[in-house]
C-alpha cells in the first residue's frame, strides 16, 4: 500500500529524478530547472506516493492567483504527473488525484488547470474547456504585414535587463492574466517551462513607439543545432496588438525561422484579427485544455466583480448550489441543473453545449453572464 503524501523539502531532488526519467531525454534541461515552482520546497505543494520511503509517483501542484478584469480567483495547475513503471496499475494516481482536489479545496482554491487530457482525468470530473485559434505564420505573413503598413512606428528590439519594469508593466496591463511579479516574470522567463518540453528556448522582444515599450513577446525558437518537438511558438504576449503583430513578423526574419505558431484565445479580438489578417494557415482548437470545478459555488463569488460589469442586476440574482449529482443555477427566477460537464461548458466555452430543454430566457440570460475568459494556461506559467 503506498503512502500518499505532499513533499517535504527532503522529496523534491527524487521527485526531480523520476519526472526527469520519464519526460526528458540527453538534449532536455532538467525538469527542476524547467518548472521551478513545481519542485518548490518553499511553495510545499506537490504530492508524492511512496512505498518502503521510495518515491513512486508524483504530482507537480502550483498555486496561481488568475485575474479576469477587477475579479481575482484562486486557482492550481497541476502537471509533471508520473509514475514509475513498477508502480503503474495499482490505482494510485487516481488517489492521489482525489486527495488533491480535497486539498484544493481546504487551500481555497476554487478551480484546478491541467495539463493533459488523459482517461484518468476524464473519469474524476475533469472536463475539457476553451477555444483557441492557432495561426501560422511565415515569410509572406511578414510581406503581408508590412504591405499593410500594421506596426507604422514601432521600433523592435531584444529585451535586455533594464526592460524588467517595462515588461511587467505591460504584463499588468491585460485584463485576463496569471498575476505575475516582476520577480516571477524574470523566473519564468529564464525556466522556459513548455519550451523545455519541446526543444526550443525563449526570446524576449520588445517593440516601442516615440521612446515609450507598447509590446512584448516571448518566442520559443528552436535550439542550436537540435530540431524542435514543434514550430516556434508565441509563448506569452502583451500590449497593443498591431505591435505584438509587428514583433512576430520580425521574429520570423531575426531568427530566420520558415513559420511561427501563434495562439489567440476566444477573447483576445484585437490580436486574432490582426493575425487573421496575415496568417497562411488558420486552425482552431476546441476545447483542448482541462479544467476541475472545486468549488463552484465559490468561483461565482470570486467572478462577482466581473459579472457585475456585464449586469449587475442579473449577477445579484445568480445563485448556485449542489443538487443531484450536479449544480442547480438561479438567475433571475428561473432553475436549471447541469452536471459538471455541461456546467463548465456554460462558465468557459463561447459556443457552450447545453442541454435542449434548457429554457430559452434563462439560456438567453446566461449569454449575458457567460463565457467568462480565463488567462492562456500554456504560456510562461504552464505546468
Amino acid at each position: 500500500m503506498a503512502t500518499i503524501r505532499r513533499l517535504q523539502a527532503g522529496d523534491f531532488e527524487a521527485a526531480i529524478a523520476l519526472s526527469d526519467q520519464i519526460f526528458r531525454d540527453a538534449e532536455q534541461v532538467s525538469m527542476g530547472r524547467g518548472f521551478p515552482f513545481v519542485f518548490s520546497p518553499e511553495l510545499g505543494q506537490s504530492y508524492g506516493a511512496f512505498e518502503e520511503d521510495r518515491l513512486v509517483s508524483f504530482m507537480g501542484l502550483v498555486p496561481s492567483v488568475l485575474r479576469v478584469g477587477p475579479a481575482s480567483i484562486g486557482a492550481y495547475s497541476l502537471g509533471s504527473v508520473c509514475t514509475h513503471p513498477d508502480a503503474r496499475g495499482k490505482g494510485i494516481a487516481s488517489q492521489m488525484l482525489q486527495d488533491i482536489f480535497a486539498f484544493a479545496e481546504r487551500a481555497e482554491a476554487s478551480v484546478l488547470l491541467i495539463s493533459g487530457g488523459r482517461g484518468l482525468y476524464r473519469t474524476s470530473n475533469c472536463h475539457p474547456f476553451g477555444v483557441i485559434q492557432q495561426y501560422l505564420l511565415d515569410d509572406s505573413s511578414a510581406e503581408k504585414f508590412r504591405q499593410s503598413g500594421g506596426g507604422a512606428g514601432c521600433q523592435v528590439r531584444e529585451a535586455d535587463d533594464a526592460d524588467w519594469f517595462r515588461i511587467h508593466r505591460l504584463a499588468e496591463s491585460r485584463a485576463v492574466r496569471f498575476e505575475q511579479s516582476l520577480w516571477d516574470l524574470a523566473q519564468l522567463i529564464k525556466a522556459e517551462a513548455i519550451c523545455s518540453c519541446i526543444k526550443l528556448s525563449h526570446k524576449v522582444l520588445l517593440a516601442e513607439r516615440e521612446g515609450e515599450a507598447v509590446a512584448f513577446a516571448v518566442i520559443g525558437v528552436p535550439y542550436p543545432q537540435v530540431k524542435g518537438k514543434r514550430a516556434p511558438l508565441l509563448i506569452e504576449w502583451a500590449g497593443d496588438a498591431a505591435a505584438v503583430t509587428a514583433l512576430l513578423t520580425d521574429a520570423l526574419s531575426r531568427y530566420e525561422l520558415d513559420r511561427l505558431i501563434a495562439p489567440a484565445p476566444w477573447f483576445e479580438e484585437q490580436l486574432a484579427q490582426q493575425l487573421q489578417a496575415i496568417a497562411a494557415e488558420a486552425n482552431p482548437e476546441n476545447r483542448t485544455h482541462t479544467i476541475k470545478l472545486i468549488n463552484p459555488a465559490r468561483l461565482l463569488e470570486e467572478l462577482a466583480p466581473w459579472l457585475r460589469q456585464k449586469n449587475e442586476h442579473l449577477q445579484a440574482s445568480l445563485a448556485i448550489q449542489s443538487a443531484d449529482g450536479g449544480w442547480k443555477l438561479s438567475l433571475n427566477g428561473r432553475e436549471a441543473v447541469l452536471n459538471e460537464e455541461k456546467l463548465i461548458t456554460l462558465l468557459f466555452d463561447p459556443n457552450p453545449e447545453l442541454p435542449e430543454t434548457l429554457d430559452a430566457e434563462l439560456k438567453s440570460d446566461l449569454a449575458v453572464l457567460f463565457p467568462a475568459p480565463l488567462p492562456y494556461d500554456r504560456g510562461l506559467n504552464y505546468v
